[in-house]
């Protein structure tokens, strides 16, 4: 029950930052108002997770996961072309901010070991990331798992450094750009052209709804199987679906509540000493880094 509850808790947190991408992507593309912006991203994927499931979940996250995948792929192979290489880009940006490059951020002692230990815990530990963890879950043969673990793997793999370009290209291109998180789009809109941002919008949203529905999908089940089967435990199984789909439109509104301010970003969501920065300085690499 204690494990369900903080499945719960941490997974409202991280759909309202990712609900806070939506809002900010919508106001970036058709200059809507941050807070209506917010509320269609989250009555989208609310309609389709309370009415499908898992199973609706599941399905989105294959072809929004597709997409970002060839956009990642494509964006910045492309844009490298377009600058005439990568080595200048790298050179620029070695020259104003070395410490992008400094794996410690010039860190020493307990500071350093934090960064290692938390590279350690997102990277080896993904496999065990519950919204992960229920993919394989969902396997219906045994005998499927050593493929999908394989396609999961090479697409986190080519995704990952995708999302890396982006933000080497955006930290070295737009210096200056006051809100990096929209760096993917600032790439699009600079080295594309016009008709092809829609697509480039579609992408970051399909980064943004695949996690909110797999982070709200989570938590409801945690809230079924951890907390009402603990407590309901003659209850027939369709009571516990209506609860459960009850549970999705708690959750999505507390998330929605707490993306209410954009400024009060994931980091600080957390606790942290009052002089601490993250370790990466300003630039976050890419949001895709937080869909995946």
């Amino acid at each position: 029950m204690v494990a369900g509850i903080a499945v719960i808790v941490f997974m409202i947190i991280n759909a309202s930052a990712e609900i806070i991408g939506s809002g900010k992507l919508l106001n970036a593309i058709f200059g809507l108002d941050y807070s209506v912006g917010i509320v269609i991203g989250l009555a989208i994927m609310m309609i389709y997770t309370f009415l499908g499931g898992y199973m609706a979940v599941s399905w989105s996250n294959l072809f929004q996961g597709t997409l970002m995948f060839f956009a990642l792929l494509f964006v910045p192979i492309a844009v490298i072309v377009k600058i005439g290489g990568l080595g200048p880009s790298l050179e620029t940006l070695w020259q104003s901010s070395p410490q992008l490059f400094d794996f410690f951020n010039h860190t020493t002692g307990w500071e350093a070991v934090s960064i290692v230990l938390g590279g350690l815990g997102i990277g080896v530990c993904y496999f065990g990331m519950v919204h992960v963890l229920t993919c394989f879950m969902s396997i219906k043969k045994s005998s499927e798992i050593k493929d999908s673990t394989f396609i999961a793997t090479t697409w986190v793999s080519i995704s990952s450094y995708g999302a890396v370009l982006v933000g080497i290209l955006g930290a070295c291109l737009f210096p200056t750009i006051a809100d990096p998180e929209q760096v993917f789009f600032s790439l699009g809109s600079t080295y594309f052209p016009p008709y092809l941002l829609g697509l480039f919008a579609a992408t970051v949203m399909a980064a943004i709804l695949s996690s909110v529905s797999a982070y709200i999908i989570v938590a409801s089940s945690a809230f079924g199987a951890n907390i009402i089967r603990h407590y309901g435990k003659n209850m027939d199984d369709k009571k516990i679906v209506a609860l459960q789909r009850g549970a999705v439109i708690v959750i999505s509104l507390l998330a929605f509540l707490m993306s209410l301010n954009p400024t009060w970003s994931l980091p600080s969501r957390c606790w942290h000493p009052p002089d601490w920065e993250p370790p990466s300085g300003r630039w976050s690499f890419s949001a895709f880094t937080a869909g995946m």
